[in-house]
């Protein structure tokens, strides 16, 4: 679930109650700096912004990954999970070392020194069915470690939630800065198939972005504006069934003979998407009549 703060909010429940204002109190149990199993080698000190990277605004991407309590780690300690995700997370930073440097904004690089990644562990005094069923997503942004649009020199942030019930929040950032939406999610899937144990699932990435669109010297417009917080938001949220209706319905098309079936995400991503192409076809259609 994306953390946002929007003042004008509308939300449209399918199947859970209507969200309430909440205020979500914690207490911060830990805080430490998550380093890369291996340190980084001289001739990787340095890594350059691309041009697209100076232009990209001074925001964190952020995400908050829930986990009920159950089998799959039910029998585990909270210190256990912290220390499991830590020691994986670790080792994925040993590839990934910019998420664990320091961001140098006048030289548009990374030091990559391997000071490492802060690590937050919180008690949250709610349990995690009333906060995903019953908030407003900007009463979620204590659930990850940064101010979503106060950027600093650190390029990643963890902040793992426990909640009364067992339940987990797993709060992550990542700069907007070095990572698009595609590259946040690859690195998170990556540590998660580290914390499973998938060792030659493991890829390394191709920090490449330099090279392909070269940095320029010239003054770029200021990219460390706050983001705008004046604007309307709209939650859609679709309860399990309905999501499994979708992906049947996808499943059981004649195009689809003889393909894997779609994942909950994919189906639902098509849905949407196919929704908003037929809106703008009747947006053209009127316009045309006109």
């Amino acid at each position: 679930m994306f953390q946002i703060s929007p003042s004008n909010y509308q939300t449209h429940h399918f199947g859970f109650p209507n969200p309430v204002k909440m205020k979500l109190e914690f207490e911060v149990i830990s805080q430490e700096f998550v380093k890369p199993s291996s340190p980084t080698p001289a001739n990787l000190r340095r890594y350059k912004f691309s041009f697209l990277d100076q232009v990209t605004a001074d925001v964190y991407n952020p995400m908050v990954y829930f986990f009920e309590l159950n089998g799959d780690y039910s029998n585990f300690t909270e210190i256990e999970i912290k220390n499991h995700l830590k020691h994986s997370l670790s080792a994925v930073l040993s590839d990934y070392y910019p998420l664990a440097g320091r961001v140098n904004y006048a030289d548009f690089e990374i030091d990559c020194n391997d000071d490492g990644v802060p690590f937050l562990e919180t008690r949250v005094k709610s349990k995690l069915h009333d906060v995903i069923s019953k908030s407003f997503p900007e009463d979620l942004n204590c659930l990850v470690p940064f101010e979503l649009d106060r950027l600093n020199e650190i390029s990643m942030g963890v902040q793992l939630n426990f909640f009364e019930c067992g339940g987990i929040g797993l709060g992550v950032c990542v700069s907007h800065k070095i990572a698009d939406a595609l590259s946040f999610f690859s690195a998170v899937n990556i540590w998660a198939k580290a914390a499973r144990g998938e060792v030659e699932a493991l890829g390394r990435p191709h920090l490449v972005a330099a090279k392909l669109f070269p940095p320029r010297n010239a003054a770029v417009y200021n990219t460390g504006n706050s983001i705008v917080r004046d604007r309307v938001v709209r939650r859609f949220v679709v309860e399990g069934p309905k999501v499994e209706a979708i992906r049947k319905q996808y499943a059981e098309n004649a195009s689809m003979e003889g393909q894997r079936r779609p994942t909950r995400v994919e189906a639902l991503s098509a849905f949407i998407y196919g929704r908003f192409l037929a809106a703008i076809n009747d947006e053209s259609s009127a316009q045309t009549d006109r």
